[in-house]
């Protein structure tokens, strides 16, 4: 005990600077972690991206700033840092193939938050469901059904497979097929056909068609552009 209390200043002066010298990286290193999360919240908040991809963007580089600040604090001590990242590469390998699946979803969704090929309250159709988006998470989508059932579906379906929106566009056309009786009045069901259609708000010309079942009836093709907003799903 006497050796140690008489070697304390030695000690004290060798490993001192050491000591300060970690504690300033870390302030420096905990405050430039600051100052990099909000940066990149700032700078995607003007780009107006979602709330969650901002919120994730700014926790991801603060965690590296942090990590990158604790192995040079480290580094002061003489601790081989190599040895560390080795270990956090390995460790991240094995957690990135136990959870690949979930990953794969995350990337998704975070692509899917940034590109936007569809947006809260449009109706989509993919992946074998269709339905009017209600949320966008990181790992699902959720669609409302026009039965009214919610449907949770990953996000790495929905990218990997073909979207197709149906209020993207502002006008979509509405086809109409009417059935008229061999014995009915042809010109009467134009003339209500027109009226009819006059009713639509009209972004396009129309197109119609006529084509003949000799089973059952003449089968009129209609076709009206309308707004995504009012267009019948």
């Amino acid at each position: 005990m006497e050796e140690l209390i008489a070697r304390l200043p030695d000690l004290i002066a060798a490993y001192a600077p050491k000591v300060v010298g970690a504690l300033v990286i870390l302030i420096i290193g905990r405050i430039a972690a600051g100052i990099g999360r909000s940066l990149i919240q700032r700078v995607l908040t003007r780009a107006n991206t979602e709330q969650s991809v901002i919120s994730f963007a700014g926790s991801l580089t603060y965690f590296f700033i942090l990590t990158a600040t604790v192995l040079a604090a480290l580094s002061k001590f003489g601790v081989e840092t190599a040895s560390f990242v080795a270990v956090l590469a390995t460790a991240g390998f094995a957690i990135g193939m136990a959870l690949q699946g979930s990953l794969a979803n995350f990337a998704a969704g975070v692509l899917i938050l940034v590109l936007r090929p569809y947006k809260a309250g449009q109706y989509i159709e993919t992946a074998g469901v269709a339905g009017v988006v209600q949320e966008v998470h990181l790992f699902t989508t959720v669609l409302n059904t026009p039965d009214n059932v919610q449907i949770m579906v990953p996000n790495g379906q929905i990218y990997g497979n073909v979207i197709k929106n149906y209020a993207a566009n502002p006008t979509r056309r509405v086809d109409l097929l009417i059935g008229i009786g061999y014995g009915s009045s042809i010109e009467k069901a134009q003339s209500r056909r027109h009226s009819l259609m006059a009713s639509f708000s009209v972004a396009e010309p129309s197109s119609t068609g006529t084509t003949v079942a000799p089973s059952c009836s003449i089968q009129n093709t209609l076709g009206r552009w309308r707004s995504t907003s009012t267009a019948p799903i």
